[in-house]
């Protein structure tokens, strides 16, 4: 009877807790400026139809999936943000399915609420449902892998690893980043069917074909990116500060470097604790390795030494901010069934602790202007449309300059208006010169056009003002 009436209190909660975030993702994919890289997605996959490997614009800024999908809605719906971020808030829905599903292996209904928390109450995490970007539609289906990949390592389905395949493909074409992460899980399969002496089954052993040969097509292309000097994100050398470092500051919020390392060791911790609990499960049965608090914890660290190893071996690049959020979804899983493990007061009392706070940072992060990645500079429409109500008053064609990261964004506006303006002359990634009619500039060189120009205008979302210039 109360386990019947916990379930029933977890439904309730889960159901308006996703209703509520639904409809704010929603909201914000019709509201948030398009962004620099929204923009060039669309000029250089979308609109175009040139979104297929080998045949499309050699950049790391493709993320196959995503361009595909939005490419559809843009034919159906028209080049609104809302049409094309519509396929990532359709992969909000598939997070959903995928958490409440996750949520039916946990044991006791503070560790669901947690689940829920960890994913539906992280507002920087959730922004990325409201970009059309890969990155929500690779993190959706990456937990629903991983949920029926946990499936199999129970049933033994064939049915259940088919489906663990498919969805990590889908995961991988919307971000390609994941390759790492779908042939760590694929290798962990591997030795599953070794210890229960599967792998040689003719079914096991065509699937593992199939995804194998999608896998080595995944990463040939990927070496073709690298090739190409396509890979701009995560160069350098300090693994810590341009992962986690990043990583921890998209999600928080903050830019300490304290946070990092309290949860670098918090995760240290939990490793050595979830090994340390599960040990005499182990000796006793070696397939307790596959039981998630265990697995999804040796996951992530081996995924971590992964990129470390490729980085000396390769020379490839290190997921950066946004790329690495296949890192939240592992710990947050490890952190959650680990936890799962216990009951009474310690439980429930950091389970609410964690819950409480992740709802305070969800309300104070809340907003329908901004994104929550940093390199997603963008401006908002209404300075493309004072520009345009200023072009009424010209008898010519007025000029207009702009920082660099503004590029893509005023094109973006300019084909919504029917290319009413001229192009922009965003070569500049300083100071712009003061022979522009308007410039779009950052607000903390005003100093530097103020003898010349006044400001008009100002996004303090973003930090860029609209400059006109004084006509002496």
């Amino acid at each position: 009877m109360k386990t019947i009436k916990s379930q029933t209190l977890f439904n309730s909660f889960f159901i308006i807790v996703s209703a509520v975030v639904f409809t704010i993702v929603a909201i914000r994919c019709a509201t948030v400026p398009f962004c620099n890289d929204e923009a060039a997605t669309f000029f250089h996959f979308i609109q175009s139809g040139n979104f297929l490997p080998y045949r499309s614009f050699v950049t790391a800024n493709n993320h196959i999936l995503n361009s595909c999908l939005a490419r559809i809605c843009f034919k159906l719906f028209g080049s609104s943000p809302f049409s094309l971020r519509l396929p990532n808030l359709l992969a909000l829905l598939v997070l959903i399915v995928a958490l409440y599903k996750t949520s039916k292996r946990l044991t006791y209904m503070h560790s669901k609420m947690l689940l829920t928390a960890g994913f539906l109450l992280a507002f920087p995490f959730l922004s990325f449902y409201s970009a059309c970007r890969g990155y929500g539609i690779s993190m959706s289906f990456l937990v629903l892998s991983a949920f029926y990949l946990m499936e199999y390592f129970n049933s033994k389905e064939t049915k259940k690893l088919i489906l663990f395949c498919l969805f990590m493909q889908i995961a991988v074409s919307a971000n390609l980043t994941l390759i790492v992460v779908e042939i760590m899980l694929t290798f962990s399969v591997i030795i599953f069917q070794l210890f229960e002496k599967k792998f040689f089954k003719i079914k096991n052993i065509l699937v593992l074909v199939v995804h194998s040969a999608l896998i080595l097509y995944w990463v040939k292309y990927s070496f073709f990116l690298q090739a190409s000097n396509a890979f701009y994100i995560g160069q350098g050398e300090n693994y810590f500060g341009i992962t986690f470092v990043s990583l921890v500051q998209l999600l928080s919020g903050l830019q300490s470097r304290w946070i990092p390392i309290c949860i670098l060791c918090g995760f240290i911790v939990l490793l050595i604790f979830a090994i340390t609990i599960n040990l005499k499960r182990i000796q006793v049965n070696r397939l307790n390795l596959f039981t998630p608090s265990l697995f999804y914890s040796l996951m992530l660290a081996g995924i971590i030494m992964a990129f470390y190893g490729m980085k000396i071996l390769l020379n490839t690049n290190y997921p950066e901010e946004r790329t690495g959020l296949f890192f939240y979804v592992f710990f947050t899983l490890s952190f959650i069934f680990i936890l799962d493990q216990f009951s009474g007061k310690l439980l429930k009392g950091i389970t609410s602790l964690v819950i409480a706070g992740a709802l305070i940072h969800f309300v104070w992060s809340i907003n329908f202007q901004k994104h929550s990645s940093g390199a997603y500079i963008t401006f908002p429409e209404i300075f493309y449309t004072r520009i345009l109500e200023e072009q009424k008053l010209y008898p010519g064609r007025i000029t207009i300059g702009g920082q660099y990261e503004t590029k893509y964004v005023y094109a973006f506006w300019n084909y919504r208006h029917n290319g009413n303006l001229d192009t922009i002359d965003a070569s500049y990634n300083n100071k712009i010169p003061i022979s522009f009619t308007y410039i779009i500039a950052w607000n903390k060189d005003e100093s530097y056009y103020k003898p010349y120009y006044d400001k008009i205008d100002f996004d303090k979302s973003w930090g860029l003002a609209l400059f006109k210039r004084r006509e002496n």
